[in-house]
């Protein structure tokens, strides 16, 4: 299954029956960006009614989703903006819908068709490309080549060490799909095939 994932930032605001909507999404570098970038939102607009939200992030092994419906009638906001995230596989993105209430309520329905359409018109402002999946590895590296290795993991910046004793060194790195081979082919070179690379589930 293709992922994609957003290369910029959007907004888009409709209204419907005296209520303003305006939507943003953007790319997320992990729930803790998105709860930042919330709670920056929420001070651009202080004196809003609702700040309905939601995001899909790909962590390892799965696609983490969350939504809220920020006050309005469960189920009428966050779903279906979580729901236009899902068709379109979109991943490491969040999407937050700020309503400006007119005096008018719009019914269970009416909320679904304004959240959706908010959520689906601040999609389209996306440029989206094709998400790199991602797999994580432990490594078990004789400690007598760690010189060697320390060089040679420089290049790869999502890489922690578990562990350090006398004789092994532990290593966890999380490599791209498509430079799996070359990282593991160059591992076993450089270490003269003593090392052990292990997939963690």
């Amino acid at each position: 299954m293709i992922l994609w994932t957003p290369k910029n930032s959007g907004t888009y605001n409709i209204k419907v029956k005296k209520s303003k909507f305006i939507s943003y999404g953007r790319s997320i570098k992990d729930i803790s960006d998105f709860k930042s970038w919330l709670s920056r939102i929420k001070k651009d607009h202080y004196s809003a009614s609702h700040f309905c939200w939601a995001y899909q992030y790909y962590y390892l092994p799965n696609i983490e989703s969350n939504e809220s419906d920020s006050g309005e009638p469960s189920g009428s906001a966050g779903k279906p903006i979580l729901k236009c995230l899902k068709q379109k596989k979109i991943v490491n993105c969040g999407i937050v819908v700020v309503r400006y209430y007119g005096g008018k309520k719009l019914g269970r329905k009416g909320l679904i068709d304004a959240y959706s359409e908010s959520a689906q018109n601040v999609i389209d402002q996306l440029l989206l490309i094709e998400y790199i999946k991602k797999t994580k590895y432990q490594i078990y590296w004789p400690m007598i080549l760690y010189p060697t290795l320390s060089k040679f993991l420089k290049m790869y910046s999502k890489c922690l060490i578990l562990n350090k004793n006398d004789s092994n060194i532990i290593l966890e790195v999380i490599l791209n799909s498509n430079s799996e081979e070359k990282f593991i082919k160059d591992l076993s070179l450089l270490s003269e095939n003593k090392a052990i690379m292990k997939k963690v589930i």
